[in-house]
């Protein structure tokens, strides 16, 4: 019996791709902070408006780029239930 090698180097190789372009769409998200990411750490300078810059305050007052579910929806009842669940 011969074994089929192809469809696994394929999902191998779509999971790799997916790895690099979520690699690169985060990096992409988050430059406006480029070599700021320490602020207000342990390992950082204190936390200034001004060390962050005008730019990087706006992106991380976005929120993320996925989908989440707010904090309103969370506490909404019966929101999140489907028909088939009880809540």
């Amino acid at each position: 019996m011969k074994e089929r090698r192809w469809p696994w180097l394929v999902s191998g190789l779509a999971l790799v791709l997916a790895s690099i372009s979520g690699a690169a769409a985060t990096y992409l998200w988050w430059l406006p902070c480029r070599g700021r990411m320490l602020v207000g750490t342990d390992f950082g300078p204190r936390y200034s408006d001004a060390l962050l810059g005008e730019e990087c305050i706006d992106r991380m007052n976005e929120g993320t780029p996925f989908p989440l579910p707010t904090e309103a929806a969370l506490t909404a009842p019966g929101l999140l239930c489907s028909a088939a669940s009880r809540c």
